[in-house]
Formats: structure tokens, C-alpha cells, sequence
């Protein structure tokens, strides 16, 4: 089995097409999206959309407008409504969004049971709360996905704030009837690393082959976990969103099994000149944004420089992965 990736995708992720340096911060009307796909089709294994990034009204016609044909994984955005002492939709609005968007799979309406989602942290009562919130909702999900036949794969969500609490969310999602897991990703490596482990361990003696999923843990540090673990899938867009949320680490290079993070010149708003520009690094990238782009490509400016830049950190996310699970 060869471990897969999903993108999480929100509706800020696009280029305009026609864009070229010329245009710097300008943009034209009759312009169109594209998006890294459009660019490179077989790239990606899937997308991870999640409840909170599209409207309802506008899941229907979700696949046509972005162009995606390959498979989605539908998320309820727990990690959106942390705060909040319940999710702000039901469980079955959550899986006709699901269906509505044609996804391949649907994970349950869950509740973040960690710490850290509020300053000051949580007592255990309410990561108790939160954890079986998420199995009772679970269960529901499970009625509601039989008597309806819902097309998509419905995937349980394992929530957790150490190994015990993990293993106890596993053991009731198996009992159940979930053969696919998805395992609520932790800042911490060391924990979710300890959560995979206590989950693995409840899984082997299944009957049902169960596959896991990995909730927003891409760290390239973990990767060779993952796969020598037999993880089925995970998402990450931190290599995307570095592009232009870090200041010093936003542009990529991989090499094998290794990788070199460089920092973009800031030029700040003003109008460019014919001044010379000091570049971090040559540009040897052969993926369709640098080609496009060169030197600029280096350019902290834009909407259209720091998403193309994010593009091209995928692409080189993917050369990385590759070199790891293959």
C-alpha cells in the first residue's frame, strides 16, 4: 500500500491565469482562476475540503467549478469551531454537504478534545465532553450514512489529548463498525507519533483490515514514520501556506530525500524599479510556476508571486514524499 496525500484545499487557493509579471498587483476583470491542478493534473493523490470553506448553496456545483475530478476527502473543520462548545451544524447537514459535493469520502461531525484550543488550556471534564460528543455524533453519522446510502466512504474521527484517550476513542469507533480512521493530528510529534502507535495497536487484531488517515500531520520528519507504519493517507497545506504566512522559510528545494528552505525578497508595495534585486537563490525548479515566473518566483509580493511560489512548494513536497514512499 503506498501512502497517499490530500491537499486541503480553501477557495483562496488560485491563480489568475493570464497573470504575468507585468502586471505585478494589478489584475483585469475578464480574467480566469486556475488552479495547481490545471497546471499538474496527476500531481496530487486527492483534496481535503473541509465544511467551513465552502457555503452550502455552493457545494453542488463545487467539482465543475474548480475543475477537480480526482478524490475529495470531506472534513467537518473541527479545528474551525475549536471554541466553540458545539459544532455549529448536525450531523446530517454535515453529510448531505458531503454528498451534495460528490465527495469520495466523509469524516463525522467531531469536537477537537485537545488542550490547546483555547488560551489557558481545558479541564479533563471537558476533554471528556468533547470526546464523546464526538462518539455520540459519530454513531449517528453511522445511522444516518446507512439508512440514507450515502455514496461516499465514512471515515470516524479519533480525537485525543494523550495515548489513553486516543486508544479509548479507537476501541469505541471499532466497535462500531468503522473500518477507516482518521487520526485528529497533534503539534506535537512525539504525541501523534504515540497516538498512530496506540491506535495500531488496536487495529491488528481486527478482523476487517482498517485503514488510517492522518488529520493535518505533514512534517517531512514523519513521513518515513508514516510509511513504515502502513498509514493509508494524510493532508497537510503547510508547504503551500509557508509560501506566504513565514517569512524566512518559503520557497523549497528537495533533493532525494532531503530538502533547503530559502527565504523570498520582500520588496514591500512600492512600484518595482529597474533596480537590481538581490534573490536568495538560483532558480532550478523545472515545475510550470518557476518556469513561468524565474526569478520572481523569489518575489514576496502578491497574491500572484506567493501563490504560484506555494504552488511550486507542493510540487516540490510531492518530489520529497516520493522519494520516501516509493
Amino acid at each position: 500500500m503506498t501512502l497517499k496525500y490530500f491537499l486541503p484545499w480553501w477557495p483562496s487557493d488560485y491563480i489568475w491565469k493570464e497573470w504575468t509579471v507585468a502586471d505585478d498587483l494589478t489584475k483585469q476583470p475578464h480574467w480566469n482562476k486556475a488552479y495547481l491542478w490545471d497546471y499538474l493534473p496527476n500531481l496530487l493523490d486527492g483534496i481535503l475540503v473541509s465544511r467551513m470553506a465552502v457555503k452550502p448553496h455552493r457545494i453542488k456545483d463545487l467539482r465543475q467549478t474548480i475543475r477537480y475530478h480526482g478524490p475529495i476527502l470531506g472534513d467537518s473543520g473541527a479545528h474551525s469551531y475549536r471554541a466553540l462548545d458545539e459544532p455549529p451544524f448536525t450531523c446530517q447537514d454535515l453529510l448531505e454537504f458531503y454528498a451534495a459535493g460528490q465527495f469520495n469520502y466523509g469524516m463525522i461531525l467531531d469536537m477537537v478534545a485537545s488542550p490547546w484550543v483555547r488560551p489557558g488550556g481545558l479541564p479533563l471534564s471537558e476533554l471528556q465532553r468533547r470526546l464523546q460528543l464526538t462518539l455520540t455524533n459519530a454513531e449517528h453519522c453511522l445511522t444516518l450514512h446507512q439508512r440514507y446510502q450515502y455514496p461516499f466512504e465514512l471515515i470516524g474521527v479519533v480525537q485525543g489529548w494523550d495515548p489513553d484517550s486516543y486508544r479509548t476513542c479507537a476501541q469505541a469507533l471499532l466497535k462500531m463498525g468503522f473500518t477507516h480512521l482518521a487520526i485528529a493530528g497533534q503539534r506535537s510529534l512525539k504525541l501523534i507519533k504515540a497516538a498512530i502507535d496506540t491506535v495500531l495497536t488496536e487495529t491488528q487484531n481486527h478482523p476487517d483490515p482498517i485503514k488510517l488517515h492522518i488529520l493535518g500531520t505533514g512534517n517531512p520528519n514523519v513521513l518515513s514514520f508514516y510509511v513504515a507504519k502502513g498509514i493509508h493517507s494524510f493532508d497537510s497545506s503547510t508547504w503551500l501556506r509557508k509560501a506566504w504566512l513565514d517569512a524566512k522559510r518559503n520557497y523549497f528545494i528537495v533533493s532525494h530525500q532531503t530538502y533547503q528552505a530559502y527565504q523570498a525578497t520582500r520588496l514591500g508595495l512600492a512600484p518595482l524599479t529597474d533596480q537590481p534585486i538581490e534573490w536568495s537563490t538560483p532558480i532550478t525548479c523545472s515545475c510550470p510556476f518557476c518556469q513561468h515566473l524565474g526569478q520572481h518566483i523569489l518575489l514576496f509580493r502578491g497574491h500572484e508571486r506567493n501563490t504560484r511560489r506555494g504552488f511550486h512548494n507542493i510540487y516540490q513536497y510531492i518530489q520529497f514524499l516520493n522519494a520516501h514512499r516509493f
